[in-house]
């Protein structure tokens, strides 16, 4: 039978059993950095898909401030039609006192509310389609809104993903860290 000494000389069993140990860490070493390089590319995967969900967040504000821009621009527009039918109305007013002042102006006065109340007609008409744009608007601007919470929702789970990688990354250090020590 032959002994270690004999095979391997004296000091020849420990340095062996120590270039074992030194295999094992080197194994765990590079195990986990794979998985470090692994959870690296999710990451940056994960923050690529943010960054691009936070760009598309940017291009919503921007159509909803435009939105907001013409809703402002048609309630000017409103505000402008609404004087117009008060001006009308004082129109029709001093028409409704030159009827009670003379009876010879009544039929000039009848001729001057009749257009009065063509212009209002006119101007309820111009009224209500505005009042249509701005729901048309409104309505544009809830969808819009809508994406914009569909893509906040997003984020948060990528950012949670992101979270939970960076815990499962502190994970693996923690246990190389560990495994070294154990060494």
């Amino acid at each position: 039978m032959v002994t270690c000494k004999q095979l391997y000389g004296t000091y020849a069993i420990p340095t062996v059993i120590a270039g074992q140990g030194f295999a094992v860490v080197a194994a765990e070493i590079r195990r986990l950095a794979e998985e470090t390089s692994v959870n690296s590319k999710t990451i940056s995967d994960g923050l690529k898909a943010f960054f691009e969900s936070i760009f598309e967040v940017e291009n919503a504000n921007k159509q909803i401030g435009e939105a907001f821009q013409a809703i402002g621009t048609e309630i000017s527009q409103t505000r402008l039609a609404f004087d117009e039918i008060q001006g009308g109305m004082k129109e029709l007013s001093i028409g409704t006192g030159d009827i009670n002042s003379a009876v010879s102006n009544v039929v000039l006065s009848s001729r001057n509310m009749s257009v009065s109340v063509q212009e209002i007609t006119e101007m309820i008409s111009h009224n209500t389609s505005v009042i249509e744009a701005l729901r048309d608007k409104s309505s544009q601007t809830l969808s819009r809104l809508d994406v914009i919470n569909t893509s906040f929702q997003d984020i948060i789970l990528r950012s949670q993903n992101v979270r939970d990688l960076g815990f499962a990354s502190d994970t693996v250090i923690r246990n190389l860290d560990e495994s070294i020590r154990a060494i």
